[in-house]
């Protein structure tokens, strides 16, 4: 959680977790300043947000990116899935073809268009349509054979 009480006093500790690791910075006194020495990195730095974008190499809001209290509760990374998930495929429409026997016929993906007067179009050759099942029609009319 963000820290919302910017008056942090010495001694402080903030936690951060960043790309799955916690971060440990501590408020001290330099030269009768509050100060941030992250854990792990050289030096102080003036703000929180110089002491968070030390940890991430990107500018940070460091009240925000940082929580005062207990560090959170390292979680463990899920499985990774040893089979990828098969690409999906786009189902053909169906078309009826000459006599009663329905043809499988694949409609390209962007064939069926809408112009600005609210019709339908086909892509292929701009013919104007008033339903998006009129357009297939045509393109397995025109266009498919």
């Amino acid at each position: 959680m963000a820290i919302t009480d910017r008056n942090l006093s010495i001694g402080t500790q903030l936690y951060a977790k960043y790309k799955g690791e916690t971060y440990t910075a501590d408020v001290i006194q330099v030269e009768g300043k509050a100060r941030y020495r992250v854990h792990g990195q050289e030096g102080t730095f003036n703000s929180p947000s110089a002491a968070g974008t030390a940890v991430t190499g990107k500018a940070r809001n460091g009240w925000a990116f940082w929580t005062v209290g207990e560090p959170p509760i390292a979680t463990e990374p899920a499985p990774a899935s040893e089979t990828p998930k098969p690409a999906r495929t786009r189902r053909a429409r169906k078309a009826k073809a000459e006599g009663d026997q329905p043809a499988e016929v694949e409609i390209p993906e962007g064939t069926v268009g809408r112009h600005a007067n609210g019709k339908f179009a086909c892509e292929v050759c701009g013919a104007e349509f008033e339903s998006a099942d009129e357009v297939t029609s045509h393109y397995i009319e025109a266009h498919a054979s």
